[in-house]
C-alpha cells in the first residue's frame, strides 16, 4: 500500500481548557435521501436536534425538512443501524406542521431507548405522498468529536509477545477532520522506546507503516498533534489502524493495539504536577480515559502514570474546576491500583446521577496521591468529547422589526471542548425569494447587531429553500475563538437568512444553549372519550403558561399541576363556560423543572408535560 504522508507538528504542551459545558447533551441527525435503504434520489434534506435534559428524562426534538417532493405523510423514529432498515419505535407525525417538527420525548421513550440512542442505533425517517416508504432519513448521532483509545499489550503483537509491559493511548480526532491530538504512556518495557509507528491492518494482521510518531517520544510518553491526510482518515474510520511500540529488544514491536473508536460518552485527562493548586514540582505524568456505557449505568476507567516520585497511595476523582483547588472526593479508584495502572469500573451505587452530571460539566478532576505527595502529585481535568450544543428556531417574528412571512427554519450549532471550531447545520424553506445571505451576528434577542461571519458560501439553495452544513474554525476570517464562544454562552449570537425582498432578514433565530423546545404543536395528549383537545403554550414556559380550552366543555373540569415528584403545585376548577377561552396561569413561582398538567372530568383525563425554565 502507498505510504500515507502526514504533516507532523511539534509536541504540544498542556493548554487550559476553556470549559463552559452544561449537563445537556445534543444529538443530531442530518437527513437526506441517500441515507434511505435503498437510496432515494432527490434534493430533499433536513436537520433534527435532540437535546437530552440534565435529569435525562426528557428530550426536546426540533427538526426542519425542506425541498420535499410532496406533502409529509409520516415522521417516525426507528431502531436500526446505519445502512439497514429497522423497526419503528415512535410515530411523531402528530407533531409536524409546515415541514417543522417540535415535540417532547419523555419517560417511556427514554426508558426503552436511551441505550440505543447512545449506541447510534436510532434514526429518524420522513415519508411523503410520493415516497410512502420514506424520502428522507438520518441516523441520530451524538454531536461529538471522535475519541479513539489504544490498550497496548504484548498479546496484540503478531506473533504474540509475552511481556509484562503495557500502555494506554488517547487520540482525539476533531470533527473538522483537520487534526488529531494524542497522548500515550507505556510502562514496564524491556528498555527505552526506540520508535512508535501507526500501521494499516486489522487486528491479528501485520500491515504497512503509514505514520511514524517517533519524533514525539519523550521517555515513556508520546504526546503530540498530527494533521491527517484523507487516506489516513479512511483507514482510521474502517478500524484497520493499529499503534506499535518498538524497543531495542523487540524491534518488530513490544506493544500493539488497534485505534478503537469510543461510541457514546467518553472523557480523558492528561495529568501533571502543573495542574495541582498550588503546582507540584514533579516529572510525573498520567493519562486517564473514562467512558460511560450506552445505558449510562456503568463507568469504565483506565489510568496509567509515569515517573512519579513514589508509590501511589490513592487515586480519586475529586470535585473541582480547572485552575482551582480541588474539593470533595467524588469517585474512589484506589481499590483498582496495580503498580502504575488503575483500571476498573463503577456501577450501581458507585455511579450516581450527580457524578455523571459533574463529568458532563467537566467539574471532576483526577488526583493521584503518592507517598511523597499525599495531597496529590499529579492532577488532570476530566473533559468530555461530546461537544457543547446549541439550537435555534428561524422565524420572521425574531427579525427586528418583525417580518410577516410563512418562511420557516431551524438548526444546531456545536463547539469543541477547546473552543477552536463550531459546527453549524440549518434547514429553511418557503422563503419569499431565493436566499442571498446567511449571516451570524452578535447581539441579544430583540436587537440588531454587527455581522461576525458570513455563511453564504456554504449555502445550498433550491428555489426558496436553503440548507447549510459547515464548520467554522481558525482557517476562516474571523477565526472562531473563545470570545465568540463566550458570546454563544451568553445567548448573544443570532443567525439571519436574507434575500432581495428582505434585505434585513426574512427569518432569524437566536442561538441558545440548553434545553429548548420551539413552536410546539398540540402539547396535551388526549385520553378518554371526548373529541375535544386542550392546548398548552408556550413550552418551555418562562413567566406564564396559557391553556387553550376546547370549544365544547360539557361540564366543569379539575386542573392540577404537579412537579416531577408528584407534589401538587397548583389546582383550580375550570368552569364549563370557559369553552373556547384561554386560561392564563402565572408560572413565576414555579422553580425550573418538568411539570405535569392533568385536566379531568367524570370520564376523561387529559395530560401533558411542560418545562419551566
Amino acid at each position: 500500500m502507498k505510504k500515507i504522508l502526514l504533516l507532523l507538528l511539534m509536541n504540544y504542551a498542556f493548554s487550559a481548557f476553556a470549559i463552559h459545558f452544561t449537563e445537556h447533551i445534543l444529538f443530531t441527525a442530518k437527513l437526506g435521501g441517500a441515507e434511505m435503504v435503498p437510496p432515494v434520489v432527490g434534493q430533499a434534506s433536513g436537520v433534527s436536534a435532540f437535546t437530552l435534559n440534565p435529569t435525562r428524562d426528557s428530550i426536546a426534538v426540533n427538526a426542519c425538512f425542506n425541498q420535499l417532493s410532496s406533502a409529509i405523510t409520516q415522521v417516525a423514529i426507528y431502531r436500526g443501524e446505519a445502512g439497514a432498515n429497522g423497526s419503528m419505535v415512535l410515530d411523531l407525525s402528530a407533531n409536524v406542521g409546515n415541514n417543522v417538527l417540535n415535540t417532547l420525548l419523555t419517560d417511556d421513550f427514554l426508558e426503552n431507548n436511551l441505550a440505543y440512542l447512545f449506541d447510534e442505533s436510532l434514526y429518524i425517517q420522513v415519508a411523503t405522498d410520493l415516497h410512502p416508504d420514506g424520502e428522507l432519513r438520518g441516523q441520530i448521532l451524538l454531536e461529538a468529536d471522535q475519541h479513539f483509545i489504544t490498550d497496548l499489550t504484548g498479546e496484540n503483537v503478531v506473533p504474540e509477545l509475552f511481556t509484562t509491559a503495557y500502555g494506554l493511548g488517547s487520540f482525539w480526532l476533531s470533527s473538522t477532520n483537520k487534526k488529531i491530538n494524542f497522548s500515550i504512556i507505556c510502562q514496564e518495557l524491556s528498555g527505552l522506546i526506540t520508535s512508535a509507528t501507526i500501521h494499516s491492518g486489522a487486528s491479528g494482521v501485520n500491515g504497512e507503516m503509514i505514520l511514524d510518531l517517533s519524533g514525539f517520544i519523550n521517555g515513556n510518553v508520546i504526546k503530540g498533534e498530527i494533521l491527517p491526510s484523507a487516506e489516513f482518515l479512511n483507514e482510521l474510520q474502517s478500524g484497520d489502524v493499529y499503534l506499535s511500540i518498538q524497543t531495542a529488544d523487540n524491534p518488530s514491536g513490544e506493544l500493539r493495539a488497534q485505534l478503537t473508536r469510543q461510541i457514546g460518552l467518553s472523557f480523558d485527562a492528561f495529568a501533571d504536577g502543573i495542574q495541582m493548586v498550588p503546582d507540584v514540582v514533579t516529572t510525573g505524568l498520567g493519562i486517564c480515559v473514562i467512558r460511560l456505557s450506552p445505558g449510562l449505568d456503568s463507568l469504565y476507567y483506565d489510568v496509567v502514570v509515569d515517573d512519579i516520585n513514589s508509590n501511589i497511595d490513592y487515586a480519586h476523582l475529586h470535585i473541582g474546576d480547572y485552575g482551582l483547588t480541588y474539593g470533595a472526593l467524588q469517585v474512589d479508584f484506589s481499590p483498582s491500583i496495580s503498580g502504575h495502572r488503575i483500571h476498573g469500573f463503577k456501577t450501581g451505587a458507585g455511579l450516581s446521577a450527580a457524578t455523571i452530571n459533574k463529568l458532563l460539566v467537566s467539574n471532576l478532576t483526577l488526583i493521584v496521591h503518592t507517598v511523597d505527595f499525599p495531597g496529590g502529585e499529579i492532577r488532570g481535568q476530566v473533559v468530555r468529547f461530546a461537544r457543547k450544543g446549541y439550537t435555534f428556531n428561524l422565524e420572521g417574528e425574531q427579525v427586528v422589526p418583525p417580518v410577516i412571512t410563512s418562511a420557516y427554519g431551524s438548526g444546531i450549532l456545536s463547539v469543541d471542548r477547546n473552543d477552536q471550531n463550531a459546527h453549524l447545520m440549518l434547514a429553511g424553506g418557503n422563503l419569499d425569494q431565493m436566499a442571498s445571505q446567511v449571516l451570524i451576528n452578535y447581539e441579544v434577542a430583540g436587537q440588531n447587531g454587527p455581522m461576525i461571519f458570513d455563511l453564504s458560501a456554504a449555502m445550498e439553495i433550491n428555489a426558496t429553500d436553503v440548507s447549510v452544513d459547515t464548520y467554522w474554525d481558525n482557517d476562516f476570517t474571523p477565526a472562531f475563538d473563545t470570545n465568540i464562544s463566550g458570546s454563544l454562552n451568553n445567548d448573544s449570537v443570532y443567525i439571519d437568512v436574507r434575500n432581495e425582498t428582505f434585505a434585513g432578514g426574512e427569518i432569524r433565530g437566536q442561538i441558545q444553549a440548553g434545553f429548548r423546545l420551539y413552536n410546539p404543536t398540540t402539547a396535551i395528549q388526549q385520553f378518554g372519550s371526548s373529541n375535544s383537545t386542550f392546548v398548552v403554550a408556550p413550552n418551555p414556559v418562562i413567566n406564564q403558561v396559557t391553556i387553550q380550552c376546547p370549544d365544547q366543555m360539557e361540564e366543569a373540569m379539575e386542573l392540577k399541576i404537579t412537579n416531577i415528584a408528584g407534589a401538587i403545585v397548583f389546582s383550580q376548577i375550570i368552569p364549563a363556560n370557559q369553552s373556547g377561552q384561554n386560561l392564563v396561569l402565572d408560572a413565576n413561582n414555579f422553580i425550573s423543572g418538568i411539570y405535569l398538567i392533568k385536566i379531568s372530568d367524570s370520564d376523561t383525563l387529559y395530560t401533558a408535560k411542560f418545562i419551566k425554565q
